[in-house]
């Protein structure tokens, strides 16, 4: 039997005026090195290395070329992936396939996306559910061992599941694919485009981020902790997440808008709630219906929606201004209402969209480059605009392209 030594309380006893961190204390010959190596003192700014430390030269040559080699190989990795969705048609298609069951399921069928992994493709998920439910994706994770506990009733028939598995051999992915309905999509966040998963007729589509073997873990440190992987599978997902939020709301503007709703926090919060406290959003379904009030659109109109300011009778006339009169009466003096578009917008742009932006706002926006609605208005006037109608009806179409171009030239 062990016996334990007894303890000798006067030797160890500890002095009122010490304790176990001060320099003084009975712990300090315990700990030799840390009690010297790093000084209080020490400040991001010092340079120089501890006398107990290892050699100063050789530290900073090892850290270095450790770092710019995992940099170097990052880089490359990220860079290959970048030619992978240039050049290879079989992972374009199937990540058009993913994003279009995506689409599908948030826009039509209203279910929710599901992440699950294992490890840190759990990890993954979790930023990636993150990412989709800050941009009004309703998302939800999935842990693989929960699952097989009850946590399977998270799944609805509206919904999707994505596995995230960077060699597609991940058992705990395996064993919960026969507990899932055959209805319910499965897309594959992998690394590898032959494996158990990928093979497997349950995945309707893979999201692949092509690791070659002289890039991945093994290769650059010898040791296959995920870090290569783990960041082209991000960088994938990331890019496929924001284009499904740009194919569900193309206008930037409101998707900030929407954005800023769910992260009000932080400094992302801060800017974004300081950008729309300018200005107050006006509902689309509000516009056209106050629109419809206030003139009635000729149902002779042409393949452009073509609208002649000068076709409105006296009393649309006066409805029009009155609308106008009423919208910069209630706006801030020092407030203006910008509507932001882009070059495609303006070359894709109808009348009855342009009458839309003259009621409802007063500058126009591309880039840093601004027209004032009055501007529009007399351009619109100039070129669109005939007291004849029959030579109106000649050129309306041949005008209209003519005014969207002296437009585009007209932002300053």
């Amino acid at each position: 039997m062990t016996t334990i030594p007894a303890i000798n309380h006067k030797d160890s006893t500890i002095s009122p005026t010490t304790s176990p961190t001060s320099p003084t204390s009975v712990f300090e010959s315990d700990l030799p090195i840390f009690a010297t190596s790093y000084p209080s003192s020490t400040s991001l700014n010092d340079t120089k290395l501890t006398n107990n430390s290892i050699d100063s030269s050789d530290f900073k040559q090892q850290t270095q070329k450790s770092i710019l080699n995992t940099l170097k190989f990052e880089s490359e990795a990220v860079s290959n992936l970048y030619n992978q969705y240039q050049n290879d048609e079989f992972s374009i298609n199937q990540l058009n396939k993913s994003l279009e069951i995506m689409y599908n399921c948030h826009q039509f069928k209203k279910g929710k996306i599901i992440l699950t992994g294992i490890g840190k493709s759990f990890k993954l998920a979790l930023k990636l559910e993150a990412t989709l439910n800050s941009l009004s994706i309703h998302s939800s994770v999935l842990h693989p061992s929960e699952a097989l506990h009850g946590d399977l009733g998270m799944i609805h028939n509206n919904d999707i599941l994505i596995f995230i598995s960077s060699s597609g051999n991940s058992d705990e992915l395996i064993n919960i694919l026969q507990h899932i309905p055959d209805h319910i999509p499965i897309l594959l966040l992998t690394n590898k485009s032959k494996s158990i998963l990928s093979q497997n007729k349950r995945i309707s589509s893979l999201i692949f981020a092509d690791l070659s073997t002289t890039h991945n873990e093994l290769s650059i440190h010898g040791i296959p902790a995920p870090t290569v992987s783990y960041t082209i599978s991000l960088i994938l997902a990331d890019s496929l997440v924001l284009s499904l939020s740009e194919i569900l709301e193309s206008d930037l503007t409101k998707r900030k808008h929407k954005f800023s709703k769910k992260h009000p926090g932080g400094s992302i919060g801060s800017s974004l709630s300081m950008e729309f406290s300018k200005f107050k959003p006006f509902n689309k379904k509000e516009e056209v219906d106050e629109q419809q009030k206030n003139y009635s659109i000729s149902s002779n109109s042409t393949s452009y929606d073509s609208l002649s300011l000068k076709k409105f009778s006296t009393r649309e006339e006066d409805n029009l201004s009155s609308l106008e009169l009423k919208f910069n009466h209630k706006s801030s003096p020092t407030s203006k209402k910008i509507k932001i578009i882009n070059h495609e917008e303006i070359l894709n742009l109808k009348e009855i969209e342009l009458l839309k932006y003259i009621l409802f706002f007063d500058l126009i926006k591309i880039d840093d480059l601004t027209i004032d609605i009055e501007s529009v208005k007399l351009l619109y006037k100039k070129i669109c605009c005939f007291d004849d109608d029959t030579k109106k009806e000649e050129t309306s179409c041949e005008n209209w392209s003519k005014f969207k171009w002296v437009l585009l030239r007209s932002f300053k």
